[in-house]
């Protein structure tokens, strides 16, 4: 969850409360990239670690936004990696501008 160490995503469900969070918090950052780019395309991305090691203490979940600033080109096509043109402190930064959490 955003506040709190869960190592596994499914744990939300009997969790209003981070439920809550996740949803004020993912709902920030989404407003806040639309004020920025009104018309940006976006990927979520939920990784969670395997079945047997959800319940290790360094276990977590990760949910990514993945901003779509370009078009897919060769590198991404035949690598599965996408470049991301923005500087991370530079996105941070703007973000927090916008009124996203940062």
């Amino acid at each position: 969850s955003p506040r709190s160490h869960q190592g596994d995503f499914l744990s939300l469900a009997n969790d209003h409360d981070l439920r809550s969070e996740l949803a004020v918090v993912l709902g920030r950052q989404l407003r806040a990239l639309r004020r920025l780019f009104p018309r940006l395309d976006y990927n979520l991305v939920l990784e969670t670690p395997p079945l047997r090691d959800r319940s290790h203490p360094a276990a977590h979940w990760t949910l990514e936004i993945l901003p779509r600033t370009g078009g897919i080109a060769g590198f991404e096509l035949v690598s599965g990696e996408w470049v991301n043109a923005v500087l991370p402190e530079v996105a941070a930064q703007k973000l927090r501008q916008a009124g996203g959490v940062g």
